[in-house]
């Protein structure tokens, strides 16, 4: 079942973008793709968007 919303995820998610992994490593989405499961993925994806949130917030 996660196969779908985890595909389409990616596929609206630049390669490029740098996403902040745990102990400070950094990785392209791109990588991240290929060597996490779909629901680690998520986990990043929406801490990911909520640091910005945060960042963004006056």
């Amino acid at each position: 079942m996660e196969k779908p919303i985890f595909t389409k995820l990616s596929l609206s998610l630049p390669n490029d973008l740098m996403v902040d992994l745990d102990k400070g490593r950094m990785a392209r989405a791109a990588e991240l793709r290929t060597h996490l499961s779909a629901n680690q993925y998520l986990v990043r994806l929406l801490r990911l968007g909520l640091e910005k949130d945060a960042l963004s917030q006056p």
